[in-house]
């Protein structure tokens, strides 16, 4: 029968080697699956013609409704091979894939066909369950990331959330983002105060009388003189004008996140221009990000802990998923790729 399948295919000239049987424990299976049917929609009439026994040919109906399925599916199937591939990018780019899928999700929530409706209203409950609240985390790795700053988020937000609370979440950003700028601001003061204490001591006591009391420098008596006749007006801290700045247009030709650009790399090159913020970036954007396979997760075949390793305390069990990760990108070894099931 399916050789009989594959003649029709072939002499339709479709370039379809075969189908692909869904797997009920890797959910992107289904996905691929009604994809590679669908591209052979025009073979099943012909082959249940050649095969009586064959009586399960797809509708007009089905398969409008397997093309609705497969628009919503693809936009989590690219999701998932940003977030969760061989090679882990950190989670500057998880906003860029994220917002697309709430918005896909709201655009569907109100489709004419009831099945649809009842799938997109499970979808959601799952969606909001993870990224119902605003994630700070991903929205400052998000900005920190050259290509998109804060304008990714004014443009995401409103996209996920409605009027009222996209506002909000956007200002809970922003303060999050400068109250964690500010911190660093004090520890490069402090750093800055303990290194010149001991410069300005000599600049200020450079002569002594006979009688050991110290006399103050003409340069220490002019830095006392600017001090009454200047005043610090307010200037733009190196957040304010990174994030004034245009943003790094590096994308792929059909507009997808270019996956070769490296956040840290650019940071490094701006090192002299943002000495504090280049400082935060590196210490945010340079923590690895470990999660696991859309395979693994949802697989019944096999768990990270087995049962001689289940008492492991929850800080060791990060400490092992950490250290693998970060073992296998400074030695530039890939992580497995799980067996596709066809």
């Amino acid at each position: 029968m399916l050789n009989k399948f594959s003649d029709v295919v072939h002499h339709l000239g479709i370039s379809v080697k075969r189908l692909i049987i869904d797997c009920p424990t890797r959910w992107n299976s289904t996905y691929e699956m009604l994809l590679e049917a669908y591209r052979v929609r025009d073979a099943f009439p012909i082959f249940q013609q050649r095969e009586p026994s064959y009586r399960c040919c797809p509708s007009i109906d089905d398969w409008m409704r397997v093309k609705d399925v497969i628009d919503i599916l693809e936009i989590f199937y690219e999701a998932t091979h940003v977030i969760s591939r061989v090679d882990y990018p950190t989670s500057n780019v998880y906003l860029a894939v994220i917002w697309r899928v709430k918005h896909v999700l709201n655009e569907k929530e109100n489709h004419v066909d009831e099945f649809i409706r009842v799938m997109i209203k499970e979808m959601k409950k799952k969606f909001d369950k993870y990224w119902g609240s605003c994630n700070l985390l991903m929205a400052i790795r998000a900005i920190l990331d050259p290509r998109f700053k804060m304008r990714l988020v004014d443009f995401a937000f409103h996209k996920i959330y409605n009027e009222v609370d996209a506002h909000a979440n956007i200002m809970k950003v922003r303060d999050a983002l400068y109250n964690l700028y500010f911190e660093y601001v004090e520890v490069d003061n402090a750093k800055s105060r303990k290194g010149t204490t001991s410069e300005r001591c000599s600049a200020t006591c450079t002569s002594s009388t006979s009688q050991g009391k110290l006399v103050p420098s003409g340069l220490s008596m002019f830095d006392e003189y600017l001090d009454t006749i200047e005043v610090n007006g307010p200037l733009k801290s190196e957040l304010d004008i990174y994030l004034d700045e245009g943003v790094v247009r590096s994308q792929d030709g059909d507009g997808a996140v270019a996956s070769e650009f490296d956040a840290l790399a650019w940071w490094k090159s701006q090192e002299l221009k943002f000495k504090i913020l280049f400082t935060l970036a590196r210490d945010v954007l340079a923590i690895p990000i470990s999660t696991v396979a859309s395979e693994a997760t949802f697989s019944a075949g096999s768990r990270v802990l087995d049962p001689y390793r289940s008492r492991l305390g929850s800080d060791m069990v990060e400490i092992l998923i950490c250290g693998g990760d970060w073992i296998r990108q400074l030695h530039g070894i890939k992580k497995p790729i799980m067996s596709h099931v066809s």
